[in-house]
């Protein structure tokens, strides 16, 4: 059972940092807007670029094929550096 005193500390933990955990689920939420987005886009890029369905699409496929890299090397990156030179 816990005790009062980590009932206290968990309230001020979320307290504290709440702004973290809503930025975090922002950026999730954004993170996964591009998938639903390209869907709606299709027939504009293919008036304005003269792309096929086929092309648009594929392109979503190669994001998720190097989104995975893209994050372990950023991930490293942050690591190294730190995360306020690399957002900036």
């Amino acid at each position: 059972m816990a005790s009062p005193e980590s009932s206290d500390n968990s309230i001020n933990e979320w307290r504290d940092g709440w702004g973290v955990v809503l930025s975090a689920a922002v950026g999730v939420a954004i993170a996964g807007l591009i998938y639903h987005f390209v869907g709606t886009m299709i027939k504009p890029f293919e008036a304005a670029f003269g792309w096929s369905r086929a092309e648009v699409a594929f392109g979503v496929t190669i994001m998720s094929l190097l989104n995975p890299a893209a994050n372990i090397m950023s991930g490293k990156l942050v690591d190294r550096y730190g995360p306020r030179p690399i957002a900036l």
